[in-house]
């Protein structure tokens, strides 16, 4: 579900700025640890 909506946004935005926003929320949510150590 989740990655079929990304999907969608990036056809109809084509921005991957987009993504990248929702893979650094998605850790941020699920491991704020891994998020840290990445920045």
């Amino acid at each position: 579900m989740k990655i079929a909506f990304i999907g969608e946004a990036v056809s109809g935005f084509g921005g991957m700025e987009t993504v990248i926003s929702n893979v650094i929320h998605t850790f941020e949510n699920s491991s704020p640890k891994i998020n840290c150590e990445m920045f």
